[in-house]
This record gives C-alpha cells, structure tokens and sequence, in this order.
C-alpha cells in the first residue's frame, strides 16, 4: 500500500543533496488487503494533529504518544494491554475501517450504467461499440439499471426495445428535454428486462456507413449529465427503482474529433476553431529535434524551404549528447517574428495571437466531499442534490501551466538561489547565463538554470558548485521556489513550447485550449458532483485531441483508452475488466508525516485541495491504481532527534464503495424486499458505504551516503523518477526532459563514485554496483529510447501518435511500481518449448537471445505481450541442437499462453498479443525491443556505449565541481 524510495532516510537536506537519489514514496491506496475491518468510530486518534494510532506510538496506562507529532492524548478502553495483540490498528500491515452508518443516511442504490455511442464514425465503429456495451452488461451482472445513448449532431434515447426519441443539442435546456424525452424513466432494469434491452443495443446503426459526420459531444454530455441530475432529484426511475446516480458508470465511445457544437475543435491537429495558438517566445526548428550527428529519422532531416536561415548549434560538454539532440540556441539565434509567420503557414496554421489565454481558475472542494476533508469524523451521507454547475467551482478552476505570469522567488530564499556550497554571500548572475538561456525557459527559472544545461561548453562548472544543477532539481525535489501545496493542483500539462511549430508527429497532442479545455473540465466536475465515472474509449486512425478530452477521465477517475486501429482493438475486453474491477469513489487521500520533512507535491490522478493543506481529491480508484509523493525538509536540522523520534509517515484513504445491503437496511415495500420466483433478475439493493484505510511506515536515518544507496527501493524511486519526468515533459518539452534525465544520471553515478571510491570504469560494469543502483542505469536508459521520450526520433524505434503518446502519459501516470517497471523496462522470458520455462527477466539484447540456448521468447511490455520464434543458428554452430520440436504458433493449452493469460488478468488494459517469427513483420516488432545492443555495427544507441559515455560525463562533472574520489 505504500513504499519510500529510501529505506533508510536521508539526515538533513544536504544529505540528500549529495546522494542525488529522489526522496519520496508510492501509494497503492487501494491494494488488497487480508485483515478483518475494525470499526473506524473505536479507532483512536491524536488530539493534536488526528493522525490515527498505531504499532510505533507510545501506549501507557491511562494515554498513548503519537508517533508524528508525540502529542499525549486519552487511551481508550479499547486498547487495554491484554487486547493489543489482536488489534489490527496495532499491526504492522496494513488495514481497513468501514464506518457505521444508520439506513436512513444511507440510501440504497442500484449500479448503474449510461452509455454514449458515437453514431458519427461508421458502421464498424458501431458494431465495436456494440460488443463493448455486451461486455458491460456481462461485467455488471442483471441487478445493474441500464440507460443506451446515442449521438452525433444529434442526441438519441435508445428505450428498452427498439424504441429511439431524438432530442435536439443546439441552444440552452438539452438536458430537460432529454428527461422530459424519457417521460419519467432514463433507465431499464438489466435483468427484468434484457431481451428489451439487447433489442437496444442491436438498434444501434450509423449515420452513415463510412462515417464522417458532426459529433457533438460536448452537448451530448452536458445533456445526459443534466438530465441525471434531475432525475436524481425527482428520485423516479425506470419500473419503480430508486436513484442510481450514486454508482453511474458512463461509457463514452468515441470514433473521431468532436467537431461541433459544445467543445468542438478543429480538424487539423485539435485545435480548437474558435481560437487561434498563443504566441510563444522561441521556436525550435525540425532540424535540431534529433542529434545533428545522428541524422533526421522521417522528419528530423527535412531542410527548411525558402530563405529561412538554419541555427547554429554547439553539443553542450563539449560533444553530442547521446544521440538526445543538440541543445537550444541561444536567444540571439532565436527566430524572428517573420521566421515564425513563415513556419506557421508552412504548417497550415494561422499566426499567433500577441496575448496568451487567460489562466483558468482554481479547483475547490465540492461540498459533497466537505463532510471528508480532515478524514477526522464519518461523513453524514446524505442525498441531496447537486447542482448541474456548482458555483463554488466556477472561480476556483486553475490550469497553473496556461498563464505566462511568472511566480515570484520567495523573499525568504532568494539570497541562497545563488549561493554556493563554502560561501554565504550571494553571487549575482553571469552575464553568460542571461544571454545563453532560451527564450521558451520559464521566466523565473531563467536567472537560476546552471550554463552546463543550456550552453555548449562546460568551463562555468567551477570547483566549489557541488550542488546539483538548478534544472535538475525537477527530478531530485521540489523547486524552492514553488509554492507549496499548489503545484500539484489540477492542470492539463502544456505541450512544450519549442514544439508548438513542428510537425505533429514531433510533438504531444497540441495544446488544449482554454475555451474547448474549460467545457471538459465543467463537464468533469459536473459528473463528479453526481457521481459518475466516466470511461472514454475513443478508437480512431486519425487525431481525436485526447489532451483536451482527458478531463473527463482525470477528474471522475475513469480510464482513457485509445485504440488506433481495428486491428489491434481489445474495447470489449476492455470494458470487461474495467467495469468488473472493484473500484472506490470520491476518495480522499492523505499522507501524515512526523516533524523534521513534509509532502511537497503530489504525482498521478490526484488533485490537490485548494483549502486544506497536504489534502488530495482521488476521484475514483482501483486496485491497481498509484499515485506518487515527494519529500521536502522542513528544517536545516532535519532528523536531529531520529534516534528518539524516528521518521514517521501514515497514509490515510476515505473513500465510497457500493456494498450489498442487509436484510435490516431494505425497507418495506422495495423490490429487494419483496418475494419473487425470479431471484435472478429481482433488483439487487446496495447501500453506499464510506470506508477508511491506513497505514504507518516508520524508517531508520542513514549514516551516510553509502547507506541511502544501500537502501535504495530501486522500483519505488524508478517510479517516482518518471512522474517527475513527466512533468518535465509537461513543463520543460520532450528533448529537454531527456536531456535534464540524463543529467541527473550523470550526477547521480558521479556521486557514487564519489561515495564509493570507485574506479571510473567500474560504472561501465553494472554488477560491480550496489543492489539498489544495479538496474538504475539499465531503466534509465530504456526510458530514453522508450516511445514516451523519443518516439519518431532516430533514438527509438517506435512510431507512436500524439494521442497514443496523451494515453501512454496517462497509463503511466496511474500505474503501480511493478507495472511501470515492466512498461519502461519489458520482461523477457525463455521457454525450451510451449511448455517449459527456462529463464525469466533476461536482458533485452541479441546476446542474451543467443545465449539462451532456446528459440522461443515471451516478452511482457505491458501494452502488448510478444511471442516469438527466433532464427535457427547458422550452418556449423550446431544447427541440429537448436532445432524445434514443437509447433509455432504454441497450442492454446500450453504453459506460455497461460503465461499470456497471467499477463492479462493483471492489467486493466487488455494487451496486444503480437505472435511473429524472425524475418516476418510480427517478429520485427519484437526485435525492435532489443534495445540493449544491436546486429547492426553502424548503431549507436547501444546500452554499452551508453555506460561508456556516461563515465566520460561522470569524469568530466567530477574534475570540474572539484570533488576527490581517493578522499
């Protein structure tokens, strides 16, 4: 449930500062757990900060010390000596609450499920869709309530049976025309009613065969949501049944852009119609995207038409960075306004406005979640109606990464920005630095970015700068001069800015504008207020914007699935695990922490509360969701009393589940009450209950250096490493998070070096390095050359869209450290046949292919599971060893499909299952994974000459800071 990248913590600020290792922690808030639930009213709690009891506080006679803040409050009874060991509270693992909650406050409820089909995209868009929505009705069983939607420029009901009313989207009030279409009921019961509701989903047809009509999905969605809010608040159903708002699962199938009405956007690259980009202060040509040296890949190498001049370019360091692209040019090399007009219409789009959009405003806590902010009573729950926009989240709605207004240094530390490691007195900046640093850098970053980052040479790393570069410390802790608590708030990331001109394929989607964004934020908060989930499946080969459309999923805690082809569609399936996966709602996500350091920022679908500190909104939530927490020092002295007042840290979870209800919580008179032959179909009765997790770790201070890489949980800190990757991403652009990546690589191993006394050629042998450093440069390198960072670069292989790489994003923003692990870094598997395993986690490399011994591989990349067939040796290498026995493709009933099947009972997103032999187009996706080396001798991207020049990096960071390596 919940792991800290250092097992042992660092002592002070500067500790870590000289180790380099991320300082933070990886929830799994809603893991499985074995424990019986205790009630969560007897827990007990602290008086002074609420941090609930457990194993490492105090217990005396008649009080007990918390283990955070060591305040004394009152013991209860409950805690007498003779009953502690039998205390879940009281136990190192960690456990689950529910609160009691008496039947009136608890309304019963049915689960729900209203589906919104796009009829725009074409016939087999539509028979997809349909399979999808069988499969949902699968996963939620006959007790669910059904509602089947449809729309393009219009909106259709789909009544049980074949019955279809229309309602028309333009202008205001769509929502009460809807309900008034209804005529009392949206929803069918599922079980009393399936042949109807099957006659339902085979009415379903297209517009139009091949597709290409308008979609509005904006107003279809603001219709049906406002059409449940009044039903919800009429409290009518289809046959008798009460409110089903409470556990509503929307599944939003989409097959193309929308492209009218509400939220439309433009059909080239999603940009909205009614607005034009925001001009941006540089503009980064298609040519200095991949490494001069290298070459261009598909676009990389196009030469620029026309009189447009080419930018000069230095490799930083003195040479080429391992093939990450060469460094932005200085601002004097920046391209004119003229340059910038030119490159606009080359790319079919119209110049730039001189003034940026308006920021968007803040997000607030929805009133239905009051009642939960401190985590400290059980909620009153309740029924009362939401408003279809609440008012409080109007000015509160904030996209920190859309206003150009830069956030003042705090006064507090702007005398030890540049202050170097033996002198207090503040240096000014050198001139070099204001006039090497890019135009599209964040104004107040700009005075702080170290010359090594962003010029071509490095004699400005001088002897006493033994701190890490000020660019890095997005990938080692939280900017000093962020402010707390507020980075982390809601946004939609920025696509980077020096991208905003190039070609699509370069870049992420493009940037979602306020004026489409706004619409699918309000959306999402609207469905938040009545509960809904909403899942949007969106298949399509051609762009869909899913940057702007992924409010929808982020705020309501759905899944974002993108499909780019038929081919490889796995939406039915899709829908199944996601619908009949357990799943939490309206959580809200805490992480207490005892004196000496804090949370600075939250990663992953978290949304941090606008009024109460270190508070985090998880809208929804399943077993194999996480989300990520950095560290931060509160003090110079930090744990200067661990030996009395270990480190402590207790998460806490509240979040809502639907459960069955008893025999005493089913009123008289409700269906679920009454006597039927048909115990099938009769309406199942669920109540809606809150439920509390927790869990307290308590960690040891490290002696020294040595210690923290001693203690590294390599996959916890890989994890935490790509969050704060992507919000480099985010913030800084593709090339310049590779580059600040593989900074701190270089900073981190020249520390161990340093730490280590050891050999700089020992950095080149990745078995030499302690057991927590050991598949750090090996998963670091992946990242790189993985589709997330380069894709369309000569760097990797892979050829992703700009909404596979928006769902890519978010996959690996919700995703567990073991799964991450395995998406960045692939599991590869050797089987002697079908149905022997022979060895598991083998290197991604042709050696180890060959190696081996065997001839057919399994290889879990998360997304997509490879089986593969490799070559026979050749002539004279004991070709008659190595031959097969046994049939390829594997029969079904062998081990490695069961293997495969393994894989997919593990993952939320059903995988691509890929089956090819060497020398077919299937076996050339698999050997694309072979990463670490190369059958070519012209590469240069393998994982030995990127260790080797990693040490010359090391070498030269370590004679320029200064530091000793013989001490």
């Amino acid at each position: 449930m919940l792991q800290v990248s250092l097992r042992r913590f660092p002592s002070t600020a500067r500790a870590k500062d000289e180790a380099g290792v991320p300082f933070g922690a990886i929830a799994q808030p809603l893991a499985p757990l074995a424990a019986a639930p205790p009630p969560a009213e007897a827990i007990a709690r602290c008086t002074s900060c609420h941090a609930y009891i457990c194993r490492h506080a105090t217990l005396h006679r008649t009080r007990w010390l918390c283990a955070l803040c060591g305040a004394a409050s009152p013991l209860p009874p409950r805690y007498a000596a003779a009953d502690r060991p039998s205390l879940a509270e009281l136990r190192p693992e960690p456990y689950e609450a529910a609160y009691a909650s008496p039947p009136a406050a608890s309304p019963l409820e049915l689960p729900a499920l209203l589906a919104l089909v796009d009829v725009a995209a074409g016939a087999e868009f539509v028979a997809t869709a349909q399979a999808g929505l069988r499969a949902a009705l699968r996963a939620l069983g006959p007790h669910a309530m059904v509602c089947l939607l449809s729309f393009s420029a219009t909106l259709r009901l789909h009544l049980p049976g074949r019955h279809v009313r229309h309602v028309r989207l333009g202008g205001g009030g769509g929502g009460a025309r809807l309900a008034d279409a209804a005529r009392g009921g949206m929803f069918a019961h599922a079980g009393s009613c399936a042949r109807q509701v099957e006659e339902a989903v085979d009415g379903l047809r297209a517009e139009a065969e091949a597709g290409g009509g308008e979609r509005a999905l904006g107003g279809a969605l603001r219709a049906a949501l406002e059409a449940l809010e009044a039903r919800r608040s009429r409290r009518t159903a289809w046959r008798g049944a009460t409110q089903c708002a409470g556990g509503t699962r929307l599944l939003l199938f989409l097959g193309g852009m929308p492209n009218a009405g509400l939220g439309k956007l433009s059909e080239r690259r999603g940009m909205p119609a009614t607005a034009a980009r925001p001009r941006q202060p540089q503009v980064e040509a298609e040519e200095d995207f991949v490494d001069p040296e290298v070459g261009g890949g598909e676009e990389g190498g196009e030469k620029r038409a026309g009189s447009e001049k080419k930018r000069q370019t230095t490799p930083r360091g003195g040479g080429l960075r391992f093939g990450l692209g060469a460094p932005r040019a200085a601002q004097e090399d920046a391209p004119s306004e003229e340059e910038i007009q030119a490159r606009s219409n080359r790319c079919g789009r119209a110049s730039p406005p001189s003034q940026p959009p308006a920021p968007l405003p803040r997000i607030s806590t929805p009133p239905h979640l009051a009642p939960y902010l401190h985590i400290s009573t059980p909620p009153q729950l309740h029924t009362s109606t939401p408003r279809s926009t609440p008012p409080h989240l109007a000015p509160h709605l904030h996209t920190s990464l859309h206003t150009s207004t830069p956030r003042s240094t705090p006064p507090h530390l702007a005398p030890h920005l540049h202050t170097s490691l033996h002198t207090s007195t503040p240096r000014s900046t050198p001139p070099h630095l204001h006039t090497s640093t890019p135009r599209s850098t964040p104004p107040h970053l700009a005075p702080h970015l170290h010359t090594s980052l962003h010029t071509s040479t490095r004699p400005h790393l001088t002897p006493h700068l033994h701190l890490p570069h000020a660019s890095i410390s997005i990938l080692t802790s939280t900017p000093r001069h962020t402010p707390r608590h507020t980075s982390s708030r809601l946004h939609m990331p920025a696509p980077p800015r020096h991208l905003y001109y190039t070609s699509i394929t370069h870049a992420i989607a493009p940037p979602p504008f306020p004026s489409a964004l706004a619409v699918y934020e309000e959306l999402g908060m609207q469905a938040v207020a009545l509960g809904v989930t909403i899942h949007l499946y969106a298949l399509s080969a051609e762009t869909v914007d899913l940057a702007s459309l992924r409010p929808l999923t982020l705020l309501t805690g759905g899944m974002l699935n993108h499909y780019p082809s038929l081919d490889a569609c796995c939406l039915p399936e899709d829908v199944f695990t996601q619908l009949s996966t357990p799943a939490g709602s309206h959580g809200v996500l805490r992480l207490r922490t005892s004196r000496g350091f804090r949370v600075s920022r939250g990663y992953g679908q978290l949304v941090a509360d606008a009024e109460v500190e270190n508070l985090y909104h998880l809208a929804g939530c399943t077993p194999h969701t996480a989300v990520a927490f950095d560290f931060e020092f509160d003090s110079s002295s930090g744990f200067s009393d661990s030996e009395e007042a270990p480190p402590t840290l207790q998460l806490v979870y509240s979040y809502s589940v639907l459960v069955e209800a008893e025999e005493e919580d089913t009123p008289p008179g409700s269906p679920a009450s009454s006597s039927s032959a048909d115990e099938e179909t009769r309406p199942r009765r669920l109540k809606l209950e809150r439920r509390l997790r927790v869990q307290t770790l308590q960690c040891q201070v490290a002696s020294g250096p040595r210690a923290l890489y001693d203690n590294i949980n390599d996959r916890a800190m890989i994890t935490l490493l790509t969050h704060k990757v992507m919000v480099a991403i985010a913030e800084e652009g593709f090339r310049e998070a590779r580059l600040l990546l593989q900074d701190w690589l270089v900073m981190l191993l020249a520390k161990y070096q340093v730490s280590y006394r050891a050999h700089p050629l020992s950095l080149e042998q990745l078995d030499q390095l302690c057991d927590g450093m050991f598949m750090v440069p090996r998963w670091v390198f992946a990242l790189l050359r993985g589709p997330l960072l380069s894709s369309h670069t000569p760097l990797s292989p892979h050829r992703i869209s700009a909404d596979a790489r928006v769902a890519l994003m978010n996959l690996y923003s919700s995703l567990c450290c073991s799964g991450l692990v395995t998406a960045i870094y692939p599991g590869l598997h050797a089987y002697e046949d079908p149905d022997k395993l022979f060895k598991s986690n083998l290197p991604l490399s042709w050696e180890a292919i060959a190696t081996s011994g065997c001839r057919l591989f399994l290889l879990d990349a998360q997304t997509t599971v490879y089986l593969y067939l490799s070559a026979p040796p050749e002539v004279g290498d004991d070709a008659a060893a190595h031959a097969v026995d046994f049939a390829f493709p594997p029969p079904r009933d062998s081990a490695i499909w069961k293997h495969v099947d393994h894989v997919k009972r593990q993952q939320m997103n059903t995988p691509t299952v890929v089956v090819g032999a060497a020398g077919t187009p299937e076996g050339e996706l698999f050997e694309a994974r072979l990463i670490e080396d190369s059958r070519d001798p012209t590469n240069k991207f393998s994982l030995e000459q990127f260790l080797h020049f990693q040490v010359k990096e090391v070498d030269e960071y370590i004679r320029a800071s200064g530091m000793s390596v013989l001490g």
